[in-house]
């Protein structure tokens, strides 16, 4: 288990040090590779936890590519901070629009990959979940500190927290819920539209509204999938 987190280790510091030399070439500072050292130990120290529950011993195609999306993510929370805390024009250069769109279709491929060359598991499937939750959470965080967006963009990636907390205390919130490409296209749906409400030329009025459709639609999409469990409480 060393030995692979090592690798894991040395892997996500050497692409987020070859993104930042490709995309962020103005924006290379010190502060922005301790803020993302900072940021991807804690996360990649919780995937170690993960590796180490379901026993894996090394990471499939489908792996690699999650965690590619997970090193893009916490470089561009880095730098939303960055940006917000030093005002600079980093929004502007739509490298984060670039970085999102490059997660975003790589989010299709390691489900592909996964299924192509059948390598899905447990880990892979919750790995893939948190790691698109946590893109959502990025681009909240984005929005709310360098658009000003209304705080309650933070309700579409803490929809899935507040369903997972619930399911401690409601039992039969833990069963199973059918495969559903509903979920996987409102996911990429959602994203899109918050990675497209980064372009300079939209209205602040514009990017609101659209958040607060995003929000609905995430919201519905938990509200139907409880009732579907709910439906489903009587049998085993």
């Amino acid at each position: 288990m060393i030995k692979i987190f090592s690798y894991i280790l040395t892997f996500s510091i050497s692409y987020s040090l070859l993104l930042q030399l490709i995309f962020m070439e103005n924006f290379l500072t010190m502060y922005l590779f301790i803020c993302n050292i900072l940021l991807l130990l804690p996360l990649l120290s919780i995937t170690f936890y993960y590796l180490f529950i379901y026993n894996i011993q090394s990471l499939s195609l489908a792996s690699h590519i999650t965690l590619g999306r997970l090193v893009i993510t916490s470089l561009l929370l880095s730098t939303t901070i960055l940006s917000y805390i030093y005002e600079t024009t980093f929004i502007e250069n739509n490298s984060i629009i670039i970085l999102s769109l490059i997660c975003l279709i790589l989010d299709g491929f390691d489900g592909y990959f996964a299924r192509l060359l059948r390598s899905s598991s447990s880990f892979g499937e919750l790995f893939d979940q948190e790691v698109d939750n946590f893109m959502m959470l990025t681009l909240a965080t984005s929005l709310y500190l360098n658009i000003n967006i209304s705080p309650i963009i933070f309700l579409i990636p803490f929809c899935r927290y507040v369903f997972i907390f619930s399911s401690y205390f409601i039992e039969w919130l833990n069963r199973d819920l059918p495969f559903s490409w509903r979920r996987k296209y409102i996911c990429g749906g959602v994203i899109f539209v918050m990675i497209l409400s980064h372009l300079n030329f939209l209205s602040f009025f514009f990017v609101s509204i659209m958040s607060i459709i995003s929000i609905l639609i995430i919201i519905i999409s938990f509200v139907y999938d409880v009732i579907l469990l709910y439906g489903r409480k009587d049998y085993a």
